[in-house]
């Protein structure tokens, strides 16, 4: 699978976005009030298409995932705290989670999206025994 357009100097990882495979990417990620974010969706078999640019109004931060379609979760890179930037409605909501407990590390919020599509894997030998 051939994966987006992205420039070679950017930053740029997976995700899922409302279900669906996305990408983000960023020339300067993590500056306060400056990182701008690309999201793009992935359309098909082999076919990107940059959605949306995101530029959220946060002070340090690091880019964890989306939440839905248009919010967009950052860890708080001096305080520990999650946040999302909801751009649509352009706010900034903090999740209300105190994580300055663990010490030291970072938190992640875990992607999952429920499949009625079976996943096939090949029998070992030892199966193929009669």
């Amino acid at each position: 699978m051939e994966g987006p357009p992205i420039p070679n100097d950017h930053w740029g990882t997976l995700m899922m976005r409302g279900g669906s495979l996305a990408a983000m990417s960023c020339v300067e990620m993590a500056q306060p009030f400056t990182s701008c974010y690309d999201i793009w969706a992935r359309v098909g078999e082999n076919k990107w298409t940059k959605v949306i640019s995101v530029n959220p109004p946060i002070t340090w931060h690091w880019p964890l995932g989306i939440w839905e379609y248009d919010k967009y979760i950052y860890e708080m890179t001096q305080t520990y705290n999650l946040v999302y930037y909801n751009h649509t409605a352009k706010q900034t909501t903090d999740f209300g989670l105190v994580f300055t407990e663990i010490g030291f590390g970072s938190v992640w919020p875990i992607s999952y999206y429920e499949s009625l599509v079976p996943i096939n894997r090949e029998k070992s030998t030892e199966d193929n025994i009669d």
